[in-house]
């Protein structure tokens, strides 16, 4: 849940810069013919890299969270509240 906020966070704030830079137009003459590539469309280039960005942070998180569970799940109850 907090990956996914902090991504759709970080894209409405990209997204507001590259409105206000202009980087949603297409820098290069319109006259001249240029391979249409994914990376020359603002809207799938915003879409594919927040894509990534979301799966790397939920790769991160889930192995933040996986390894310090597994630790704590091999101490036995009975340890655990022995100095309770």
């Amino acid at each position: 849940m907090l990956s996914t906020l902090a991504t759709l966070t970080g894209c409405l704030i990209y997204l507001q810069y590259a409105l206000k830079e202009g980087l949603y137009t297409n820098m290069w003459n319109e006259q001249e013919i240029l391979p249409i590539y994914w990376v020359n469309r603002f809207p799938l280039h915003f879409l594919g890299v927040s894509l990534i960005v979301w799966i790397i942070l939920l790769i991160v998180v889930s192995i933040g969270i996986y390894i310090p569970a597994r630790s704590i799940s091999r101490i036995t109850p009975v340890d655990a509240l022995r100095d309770e």
